[in-house]
């Protein structure tokens, strides 16, 4: 019995690795070849990732895979493997949904919630199920915010067998981009990148006053660029950093609160900006550099503002410094090292000269592999190219389950007019003064924000809040630019400010106080 159990215990443990690494060559293989479809890149990347949020987030406290979450992973395969058994002679959305179909569209929806649930919290989807309500019974609500009738049969087919519903759009934007972008991030990282960028800006910055601080910040910009991630900054950075500002006088609340805050700051840092680049690109129908162009420079006052904090600090309190003969020896790490950079500037060119971001991206992971392959541990970079595309497709899976869940929102929101009815009620309690509007949003914004994803956080005032401000006459980029940061910056905003408390427990100190100061440390961002 001992030897079935562990063999059974082998392959639970073994599943996720196999799923994320499907996921991951999946990815690489549409770079490189192309899909068949539309349908069935979102299809069989929902399918790949949506079953690995069960693997990858299992319920028990120990955090071990049973067979209860291999079970719920197999039943979140189903429905879409229907969808592309069925696709060439059923065609997509034609018809009236069979009983089966009915109860595939059923499972969808739950398997989605339940996903969604696991890896990015109740609050989102208690929200999708909110929007779920509303699309059942909003007719029985009075005046223009209701809508006419819709039966559970109509609704749960449009979410399922539409292409306004969870395959639409912005799930499309997580199979065709997103899911490349976060592959490139981590196989940067596994080479050693995030390492010599953390050298690099101790070397820098090491030696002045507060330098350990201000070496986080520019290591948290450096690896904003690429990971998009606050979480991802934190715990890269911050093991390093956290430690040196509390030995050089930093209380821990506060060296965690530095690192919370110049984490947050990656979410709007190109190229990446915690994927909402490609989001808001698609979803405004113009190009990806339009966006990173527009978001460049209030990304780098973001970092410079916090850098001047963290510097007035140090100064006022006569901090110490850190001896230069304590510092790492960059000239080491970029002889050993350097070649990964060619990567990112590869990536960085592709994207100014008007690459499609699947294209430079791609090629910016083919060239990193072969940068490897070519340093003194070449023998590892295939397996580091195998462990970066795991962690990869593992860091991806919130995004694709936020993006899934997001076809609830807005498919509810297109189906019942939601959006425009919720557009017409905040201009009309603006009554025509722009600064209230403006307020108004942003406190919508920053409260559906407050412990969601960045994706989802954006999706759900993009398609809300935006609106309205365009109906007022703000430049449409502008107005979803404005969204975004408040809805992001919930990251540091009490009383959920999840980046604080991932800082918080690295330096060992209060996660409330923590909070507050990276509230204060990111004041300039809500200003």
């Amino acid at each position: 019995m001992t030897g079935k159990s562990g063999a059974a215990g082998g392959l639970l443990a073994l599943a996720p690795r196999l799923l994320a690494l499907a996921a991951g060559v999946h990815q690489l293989w549409v770079a490189a070849f192309g899909a068949s479809s539309t349908l069935s890149l979102r299809v069989t990347h929902w399918l790949l990732l949506g079953s690995l949020a069960y693997l990858t987030h299992p319920v028990g406290k120990d955090r071990r895979v049973r067979v209860w979450d291999l079970a719920m992973a197999a039943a979140a395969a189903v429905p879409s493997a229907y969808v592309l058994a069925t696709e060439a002679s059923r065609g997509f959305g034609l018809g009236v949904p069979s009983p089966l179909e009915m109860g595939l569209a059923a499972l969808l929806v739950v398997t989605v919630l339940e996903a969604t649930r696991r890896t990015a919290g109740r609050g989102l989807a208690l929200v999708a199920v909110a929007f779920l309500a509303y699309g059942l019974f909003g007719h029985l609500i009075p005046g223009y915010l209701g809508h006419r009738p819709y039966s559970l049969a109509r609704l749960t087919s449009f979410l399922y067998l539409s292409a306004d519903g969870i395959y639409g759009p912005i799930l499309g934007v997580s199979a065709a981009f997103i899911l490349l972008f976060i592959v490139f991030g981590s196989v940067l990282s596994v080479s050693g990148a995030g390492e010599l960028f953390i050298n690099v800006a101790l070397r820098l910055t090491g030696h002045l006053r507060g330098g350990a601080a201000k070496a986080g910040i520019f290591a948290s910009a450096l690896m904003g660029m690429i990971t998009g991630s606050p979480a991802a900054n934190v715990l890269t950075t911050g093991p390093y950093t956290i430690p040196l500002m509390v030995r050089t006088g930093y209380r821990p609340e506060e060296a965690a609160a530095i690192a919370a805050a110049a984490g947050v700051g990656s979410m709007v840092m190109p190229p990446v900006m915690a994927a909402v680049a490609f989001i808001m690109a698609d979803y405004l129908g113009v190009e990806y550099s339009r966006v990173a162009g527009a978001a460049l420079l209030p990304a780098v006052l973001f970092y410079v503002s916090l850098y001047l904090t963290v510097h007035l600090r140090a100064h006022k309190r006569a901090l110490e410094v850190l001896p230069r003969s304590q510092l790492p020896d960059v000239a080491a790490s970029l002889r050993a090292r350097w070649p990964v950079l060619l990567s990112p500037a590869l990536l960085i060119f592709g994207l100014v000269r008007g690459w499609s971001a699947a294209h430079a991206a791609f090629w910016a992971i083919v060239l990193l592999v072969a940068v490897m392959g070519l340093m003194p541990d070449r023998r590892t970079a295939v397996q580091r190219l195998l462990q970066g595309m795991e962690e990869g497709a593992r860091s991806a899976v919130p995004v694709a389950t936020a993006t899934a869940v997001a076809g609830i929102l807005v498919g509810i929101t297109n189906l019942t007019g939601l959006g425009v009815k919720f557009s017409s009620f905040m201009v009309d309690v603006a009554a025509g003064n722009q600064l209230v509007l403006l307020l108004g949003i942003a406190v919508a914004s920053l409260i559906l924000g407050l412990g969601m994803p960045p994706s989802a956080s954006y999706i759900l005032v993009a398609t809300l809040g935006a609106p309205a401000l365009v109906k007022a006459g703000f430049d449409e980029l502008a107005a979803h630019m404005f969204v975004l940061y408040f809805a992001v910056i919930g990251d540091i905003t009490p009383p959920v400010a999840l980046s604080a408390y991932a800082a918080a427990g690295i330096a060992g100190c209060n996660p409330d106080r923590a909070g507050w100061q990276a509230f204060r440390m990111g004041m300039v961002g809500y200003l």
